[in-house]
């Protein structure tokens, strides 16, 4: 509009596909603007679980505890999530029905270590997404920022999609981004 242009056929063949496969809009509001009901006025918990070591070697135990550490610094950055920590169950009944939990784990083979990372809804268990980080022996450190910056940014895209019930219209494939 401020431009004086219209949205090209292939934009508004997009948007009205997006429009018609999310159900709330189509509850109906201006075109383009999804309805209040879909957007989060506040922000959303996350609930970081302890990252498990699942090696039991001291070094993964204090690199995961960093990991968790990091990734908690990186979720402040984030304004649409809080962060708060493992404590108990998650219940409808205290108010953090929407919350979403963060769990970490680590395995080793050789010299490779594997890290996965995983978040999912907090009441229903619907897991949302996951990331996978895979390096050798020796280079966790130089990977940590990394990775929980990475983390950060898939809580926070993942949230939001929850968030505005979205869902991908893709088909999945077996190839990542």
């Amino acid at each position: 509009r401020e431009f004086g242009v219209v949205p090209s056929p292939e934009t508004e063949r997009i948007r009205k596909r997006i429009v018609e496969s999310a159900p709330a809009v189509q509850q109906g509001t201006s075109p383009g603007h999804p309805p209040p009901a879909t957007l989060r006025s506040q922000p959303r918990t996350v609930r970081l679980e302890d990252f498990q070591n699942l090696n039991g070697s001291a070094d993964f135990t204090a690199f995961m505890k960093a990991l968790a550490d990091a990734v908690a610094i990186e979720l402040t950055q984030v304004h649409e999530v809080v962060v708060s920590g493992s404590r108990g169950p998650v219940r409808s009944d205290t108010g953090d029905r929407d919350a979403l939990v963060l769990r970490g784990s680590l395995l080793t083979s050789g010299h490779d270590v594997l890290v996965m990372v995983r978040l999912s809804e907090g009441w229903t268990g619907r897991e949302l997404g996951g990331e996978r980080f895979v390096f050798r022996n020796g280079e966790q450190f130089q990977c940590l920022p990394d990775m929980a910056l990475c983390i950060a940014l898939a809580t926070r895209f993942e949230s939001l999609h929850a968030g505005w019930q979205l869902r991908d219209l893709l088909p999945a494939d077996r190839y990542p981004v």
